[in-house]
């Protein structure tokens, strides 16, 4: 395909995040639909057992039949639901997915789009024991501006074992040990590719390819921040992420805790430029 890709890695003074802009150019002469992922992966020391996790996306999706996860997962295939504290289970039930569990045996993925009068997506995981919370954010689709796209999805990729073969295990038939938590930020379709992007193009209503006219260009902002917490909202757990233009504000229940973040991006696509 004709696609080149420029990346810009950015630190600002005095905010403890680290930003990047990608754009991707189609030099071609016919239209292009793409995937794009950010693949944020967490592990030890700061993923244990305990730690919350919350997104921007409201409604979710566990993987379909026929994928990877056919025999890995605890999760009903293509099951829907609208609260991670409820995902269906195969037997029968429900599951808090929003706490994580530790090393049971199981890998799933689940995925939820971003909503579209969202001015900031996000995914955000919090380790109350450590007082600490990673977060990943970028513009939302009601805040892109001319030549700029959104990342469609949230993604979950919940790799707590269950895969008995290599190379999460040590060989075929072995135990895998592999804890790690994808908070992954896409305009894709679960862990499906490309072909089955474009065979399906929407997934609750939200794009699942990037449309890139003949040539032309799109640019994607993000940010990643590392962000010590309050002793209450670190004991709650953020359920809500705002931007207030040159801050991010973290919300639980009943407490709060704003950082100076560059939530609105303005001097990310400044220095872009």
């Amino acid at each position: 395909m004709p696609l080149s890709w420029k990346r810009r890695d950015l630190v600002l003074a005095g905010q403890g995040a680290y930003y990047s802009v990608l754009d991707i150019e189609n030099r071609g002469v016919a239209s292009i639909s793409i995937n794009v992922a950010r693949h944020n992966t967490l592990g030890a020391p700061f993923l244990e057992s305990g730690c919350r996790i919350s997104l921007s996306a409201r409604r979710f999706l566990v993987a379909p039949p026929g994928t990877e996860f056919d025999g890995t997962g605890r999760l009903e295939p293509g099951a829907e639901f609208d609260s991670l504290a409820a995902a269906p289970l195969r037997g029968g039930g429900t599951v808090d997915i929003s706490e994580v569990p530790g090393l049971i045996g199981s890998t799933d993925f689940v995925t939820g789009p971003v909503p579209k009068g969202s001015s900031l997506g996000w995914s955000c995981v919090v380790n109350p024991r450590l007082g600490l919370a990673y977060l990943c954010f970028f513009p939302g689709p009601a805040a892109t501006g001319p030549g700029e796209a959104a990342y469609s999805f949230n993604d979950l990729w919940m790799q707590y074992g269950g895969r008995a073969f290599t190379p999460w295990a040590l060989h075929e038939g072995g135990a895998d040990l592999t804890f790690c938590l994808g908070t992954e930020n896409a305009v894709g379709a679960y862990a499906n590719g490309l072909e089955y992007s474009r065979a399906h193009p929407e997934i609750l209503g939200a794009p699942t390819t990037l449309a890139l006219p003949p040539r032309s260009a799109r640019r994607l902002c993000y940010g990643v921040a590392l962000l010590e917490l309050p002793a209450e909202l670190a004991a709650e757990g953020v359920s809500e992420v705002e931007a207030l233009g040159s801050e991010l504000r973290l919300k639980g229940k009943t407490s709060q805790a704003n950082y100076p973040l560059e939530a609105d991006f303005a001097r990310i696509r400044t220095l872009a430029r």
